[in-house]
């Protein structure tokens, strides 16, 4: 990070490993060798308490810096990209309404019940992705976490939302006594499911909500550059091609104009590897918070029952999602830091960026069909097939 004194120098143990870096003396000589103490005298572990040598990094990145700018942008523009000012107040009303919404639609016997219920949608996805945070909260600023939550929990969920849907109704076509909803075989109940029956609605589960879920949250962390010179990729607007002189062409001042706008919208600043596994865990939180939402509330037959007989079972149990959700992302998260942050050739950088998402869509697809295996029982249905023709 710097060969003057009082800058940062990277410090290796004797197997060549990267241990972590300690400032220069302020005396030191070029070509001068000084020793540090591998117990702390000096060195800047990277799981330091506090953790100040990727605070140090945030800070030398632009995060929580009102003086520094980049020449691409504008001072407003960058405060955006890097997550200030911050939209928490309005976050938290969002949700301070939903509770308003709530409690005026409950059964007054019910209310404790209906609260609860609103509290189960979002409270686990807040306490993980605040928790952590908080402990790194000097390194991201919250307006990303912010940003990359309602990028998943809106557009992330609205697409997943189509796109299950019309896979859903594509696979009983292939196969009406042998999909993804009934993955049971032609003589369920007398009969029990075929191994290769059950094989093939696992794959269908992984191609259809693991592929297509964890594809959206993995998008909405497309957002994040670790540096202020990695925002101008997040543009594809830019013009390509040379002039007569072979340097890259100019843009005009509209499209320049565009450019920037878009840019500031889109891109927000990760400085550490820590803020990218923060804002990893935002986006699972949020499509989980949003997903929780329809299955609680607009699960007619989960709802009835926690209405006439207080049963919160099915709301608890998202609490196990909401959790997997933030697990999974955060996996493909993890992936996405080290392609960012390791060097080219590193043994340990994956070969793309998208190489973390290949654990979490299998396990997504094998928990989906393990939950609609646990509701195949013989006295309860599976599906209604076609849609609304009482036909299980």
């Amino acid at each position: 990070l710097g060969g003057n004194p009082g800058e940062l120098v990277a410090v290796d143990d004797i197997t060549g490993a990267l241990r972590g870096y300690a400032k220069i003396p302020p005396d030191a000589q070029e070509g001068e060798e000084f020793e540090v103490a591998s117990n702390g005298g000096g060195v800047l572990d990277f799981d330091a308490p506090g953790f100040p040598l990727f605070e140090r990094l945030a800070k030398t990145r632009g995060a929580y810096d009102d003086d520094f700018c980049p020449e691409a942008f504008e001072p407003s523009q960058w405060r955006a990209i890097r997550g200030s000012p911050c939209w928490l107040g309005c976050w938290a009303l969002t949700f301070l309404s939903g509770a308003m919404v709530a409690v005026w639609y409950a059964p007054p016997k019910r209310l404790l019940h209906v609260l609860a219920m609103y509290a189960l949608t979002f409270s686990v996805s807040m306490a993980f992705v605040l928790s952590m945070w908080w402990e790194h909260r000097r390194e991201l600023e919250p307006g990303v976490l912010v940003a990359i939550f309602w990028t998943s929990g809106t557009v992330g969920v609205c697409c997943a939302a189509f796109l299950n849907w019309s896979v859903l109704h594509i696979w009983p076509f292939i196969d009406p006594y042998c999909h993804p909803l009934h993955p049971l075989g032609l003589g369920w109940p007398e009969e029990p499911p075929t191994i290769f029956c059950i094989a093939k609605a696992s794959f269908e589960w992984v191609l259809m909500a693991g592929l297509i879920e964890e594809t959206m949250k993995f998008f909405a962390l497309l957002r994040l550059r670790p540096t202020p010179e990695s925002t101008s990729e997040a543009c594809c607007c830019r013009r390509r091609g040379h002039g007569p002189d072979g340097n890259a062409r100019p843009l005009g001042p509209r499209r320049l104009l565009l450019d920037r706008l878009l840019r500031s919208w889109w891109a927000r600043l990760a400085p550490t590897p820590y803020a990218f596994a923060c804002a990893a865990l935002a986006s699972g939180g949020g499509l989980a918070t949003v997903e929780n939402f329809h299955y609680i509330f607009f699960d007619a037959d989960a709802y009835d029952r926690a209405i006439e007989s207080g049963d919160l079972s099915h709301a608890l149990g998202r609490i196990v999602s909401s959790c997997a959700h933030m697990v999974w992302t955060g996996m493909a998260g993890i992936a996405l830091a080290q392609w960012h942050f390791l060097p080219e050739g590193h043994p340990n950088r994956p070969r793309y960026r998208w190489s973390g998402l290949v654990i979490p869509i299998v396990s997504h697809g094998l928990f989906d069909v393990c939950s609609v295996l646990r509701t195949c029982y013989p006295e309860e249905h599976c599906m209604e097939w076609p849609p609304d023709s009482h036909n299980w």
